[in-house]
């Protein structure tokens, strides 16, 4: 067959497929997600078995490497009990936080209900204080009033309780659901011991499908891209959990040495938002000074303070030293990696977007600088050639010439014209 032709049929079979899946669009969405929602228990697994197997290789490689001898019934018990322990001490860090945090912000939030009137009681008369101070005439003091009354009157006892009775037909809807959830991370628990029981096995068939299917050099490239991505994701996970710990944990100190209320539950917010990029440090800063502000105006400024000194100690020195320079990533893209993460996926995204982004533009940077040393160019961007001087042939230079005298000739005689009419 005609290579042209080929290449033509080639063409017209992947615009006809694309014109084929944008128009079905709706239902490989809906086809997609109800694969999703049946595999969510071992989605749920492969996460669970992600994060447990880090204490696991730890527990085998440092704590057991020499537990029994060779070949006894000892050594058969290294793997069983090192799974054991790592599921413990994941489960038992997770239930002593539930345990030791869950109470006091419980009370927390009832104690800021219970006195949400006379805080809002009290932010009006800080804001008359203030109006007095700044000799605002009374009609303005009043239409300042007026609006900051109708903002925190949607957040009144009726219509908190409005609020619930539109909720309430959805009850079992919403039982159902989490019910639902509870039983798909019940289950996959039990599915990530066995991620973990065969992963050596699975990685051994997914290595063998990789060499049957692809090339020799593009199976290489493959898997490594498999160990890149495995690399980044689990120094940028561990690290950026480390991370958020210990900013929680220097604003729960913080917080409470300056005196300030519910250090607990903005602690617990201030640390888990920052496990978003960029963005996480404001999306915990606005609900917590709005708590403060309801509860002490002065107060919310001076965290505001607090929070930023903490934000910038956070970017400059922990996590520098926590994560290094793992991502390779600027500014400007971890933004923007965010913002389609987050738009494409809610919070999931804007948490994953930043390690998959940073596999993206690692590996398109590999490929870039293959081709330009192919080329026999710097990497590093430092080309410095001139650019390209467009030559003339004969034709072109007596065409221009040509041109050129055509619009001499017009232009002397608008002069002759301009004097004649002067005369």
């Amino acid at each position: 067959m005609n290579r042209g032709l080929k290449n033509g049929l080639i063409y017209i079979t992947y615009a006809v497929f694309l014109l084929l899946v944008i128009s079905n669009l709706g239902y490989i969405w809906g086809f997609l997600d109800k694969v999703i929602s049946v595999t969510m228990p071992v989605i749920y697994g492969f996460i669970i078995a992600y994060v447990v197997n880090f204490p696991f290789k730890f527990l085998m490689a440092k704590i057991m490497p020499d537990f029994g001898k060779e070949g006894s019934r000892m050594s058969k018990l290294r793997m069983p009990l090192s799974l054991i322990f790592s599921y413990l001490v994941v489960g038992g860090l997770i239930v002593f936080l539930i345990s030791s945090l869950a109470p006091q912000i419980v009370d927390s939030v009832n104690t800021f209900i219970n006195n949400f009137q006379s805080y809002v009681d009290s932010l009006m008369g800080w804001v008359s204080d203030i109006m007095i101070k700044l000799k605002l005439d009374p009609i303005t003091q009043d239409e300042v009033t007026e609006k900051v009354q109708e903002f925190f009157q949607k957040f009144s006892t009726e219509d908190i309780a409005n609020l619930v009775s539109k909720i309430s037909p959805h009850i079992v809807g919403i039982t159902k659901s989490i019910g639902g959830q509870i039983y798909n991370w019940v289950l996959g628990i039990f599915v990530s011991v066995y991620f973990i029981i065969s992963k050596e096995e699975l990685i051994r068939h997914l290595k063998k499908i990789i060499d049957a299917v692809f090339s020799s050099k593009n199976a290489y490239r493959l898997k490594k891209v498999g160990t890149i991505t495995n690399t980044i994701f689990g120094k940028y996970m561990v690290g950026k959990a480390l991370d958020s710990i210990i900013v929680g944990i220097l604003c729960f100190l913080g917080m409470k040495i300056l005196g300030m209320d519910y250090y607990v539950l903005i602690g617990v917010i201030v640390g888990v938002t920052n496990f978003i990029p960029f963005f996480g440090p404001f999306i915990g800063a606005i609900p917590s000074a709005f708590i403060l502000l309801m509860v002490d105006p002065i107060q919310a400024i001076w965290f505001v303070v607090f929070i930023f000194i903490l934000q910038q100690m956070d970017a400059n020195i922990l996590q520098p030293l926590i994560l290094g320079d793992s991502m390779g990533v600027s500014g400007f893209w971890v933004v923007v990696s965010c913002i389609v993460g987050g738009g494409m996926f809610g919070i999931v995204g804007m948490i994953v977007s930043l390690p998959i982004f940073a596999i993206i533009y690692l590996l398109t940077g590999r490929v870039v600088n293959r081709q330009l040393e192919s080329k026999g160019l710097p990497t590093d961007g430092s080309n410095n050639a001139k650019p390209i001087e467009i030559e003339f042939n004969h034709k072109t230079k007596k065409r221009n010439g040509i041109i050129k005298s055509a619009f001499g000739k017009f232009k002397l005689m608008g002069k002759s014209i301009h004097k004649k009419l002067k005369k």
